[in-house]
């Protein structure tokens, strides 16, 4: 047996072609329905009613209005002891043809299957009892939903119940919970789901849904620091992925609450001249800091003077010039937080920079880095060749934790040669620490004719070429250590 469960609130327009499309699943075995009406005040129950004369699998239960999480426990707690798999449905939404008989069979030829998950179609219609037209071509996602799955009965029985304290998102926290266990999934490119996009739906109200699910990965972020043995979520979804959701949510100042705080680190060598715009793009982010650290590395302009004067809430340490490297790892010593984050000093971010890379950050523990990509533009009358966005691997770009310092260590002192960054990132992948690129151009390169670059420009790529050589002899090292 298979049994189909129905959450249904004022649903009178959509919930006939819902269940019709139930009725149309070619499904070789006994199937039970059940809906449980949450309070409606419109004419849902009535139509339940209707359809389910001479049609005694489905059944209609009515409760007081709870709320859609409550509704989703009470049909765990209804459907048959007899049944073997489980699947939901909401009542504005429809299943595509042929659904189940696929799921199922899948199922079946696989016993160690937990479930199958599928791609909900996205298809805008407010057409009363109609089938949304949908065809192969309809544009799938894979969207965080129950809605897209087909459980074996005895998952459901395992798992824990929906959270009750959800207004939106109640599936996301379920279904982030049953994945970090690392079930057995078949995941099919194929819809699961014909998704109503309509105005006035529960889960059409975007802002809602967003700081539901925002919620629900801030949680399991929180789950999987404590218990290391629990999975990644990471890479499971499509909304525009998690991390974007978590952006998007940005508005709401309770859940901005729960970002935490980072200290930002610029090293600086007679750059008086940026540093105010520099400074100026970090105060104006969306998720500020309380700690900007400038460390002046032995300037001979009026750097001090320039951030005395306009910033005197920023933290400068002067130091004889000893290059950027160095000067990297003061900062770093001088850092109270966990997460941090690097400008030079001239360059600019983006406003959202910083609540980008920290919202993914909480949604993932396993990450140390995360980069975004980089857009460099032209100052003055520099002849540097101006670059379309690029990967990004670079100081102004990151965002780490604190830790994988610890991890990899102090960045290398090349004094004033360039390629000190580039030997810790290579460093750092040789030690193993998990990197995202945010592919948005989130920080913005400045071509001057004083950088390091133009400076170095004929004589850089000896400097790369050190670099280079570096990793080979610990490369070398760790094999003759290996002997």
């Amino acid at each position: 047996m298979i049994s189909i469960l129905m959450p249904a609130f004022n649903a009178e327009t959509f919930i006939r072609c819902a269940i019709q499309s139930i009725l149309d699943q070619a499904v070789e075995m006994p199937m039970e329905l059940i809906v449980v009406d949450d309070g409606s005040t419109d004419a849902t129950p009535d139509i339940v009613r209707e359809m389910s004369q001479d049609r005694q699998f489905i059944r209609l239960i009515q409760t007081e209005n709870q709320g859609v999480s409550a509704a989703r426990n009470r049909l765990l707690q209804e459907f048959s002891t007899a049944s073997k798999f489980v699947a939901f449905l909401d009542s504005d939404d429809a299943m595509p043809p042929n659904r189940l008989s696929r799921d199922l069979a899948l199922l079946q030829a696989d016993p160690g299957l937990e479930f199958i998950y599928g791609k909900q179609a996205l298809l805008t219609s407010e057409a009363a009892d109609m089938m949304p037209e949908f065809t192969p071509r309809t544009p799938t996602i894979r969207g965080v939903s129950v809605n897209v799955a087909t459980f074996r009965a005895q998952t459901i029985r395992d798992h824990v119940p929906f959270n009750t304290t959800f207004t939106h998102g109640e599936d996301a926290d379920y279904l982030m919970k049953l994945f970090e266990r690392k079930p057995k999934v078949h995941f099919l490119d194929d819809a699961s789901l014909i998704y109503r996009q309509r105005a006035g739906s529960l889960c059409r109200d975007t802002a809602a849904l967003n700081r539901g699910v925002m919620r629900a990965a801030l949680e399991s972020s929180r789950r999987r620091r404590k218990d290391p043995t629990l999975h990644s979520i990471e890479g499971i979804f499509e909304n525009e992925n998690i991390g974007e959701l978590l952006y998007q949510s940005r508005a709401q100042a309770q859940m901005r609450k729960g970002l935490p705080d980072y200290s930002v680190i610029i090293p600086s060598h007679n750059a008086a001249e940026f540093l105010p715009e520099a400074i100026a793009s970090i105060k104006d982010q969306t998720h500020p800091s309380s700690q900007i650290i400038v460390v002046d590395d032995g300037s001979t302009d009026n750097t001090q003077d320039v951030l005395s004067k306009l910033f005197p809430d920023v933290e400068l340490i002067a130091q004889p010039q000893s290059g950027p490297g160095v000067a990297t790892n003061t900062g770093i010593a001088a850092a109270r937080h966990d997460i941090l984050a690097f400008l030079d000093a001239d360059d600019l971010w983006q406003p959202d920079k910083m609540e980008r890379q920290i919202c993914l950050l909480c949604l993932e523990p396993s990450i140390d880095l995360v980069f975004s990509t980089v857009e460099s533009f032209q100052h003055g009358d520099c002849q540097l060749a101006v670059d379309d966005e690029v990967s990004g691997f670079c100081r102004t770009s990151l965002c780490a934790r604190k830790s994988a310092f610890d991890k990899v260590g102090k960045v290398t002192d090349y004094g004033t040669r360039a390629g000190e960054m580039i030997d810790w990132f290579t460093r750092a992948a040789e030690q193993g620490l998990v990197t995202k690129l945010i592919e948005l151009p989130l920080a913005r390169r400045r071509l001057h004719n004083n950088s390091m670059t133009a400076k170095k420009k004929d004589h850089i790529a000896e400097d790369y070429l050190d670099v280079v050589k570096d990793a080979i002899r610990r490369k070398r090292a760790l094999r003759k250590a290996q002997k």
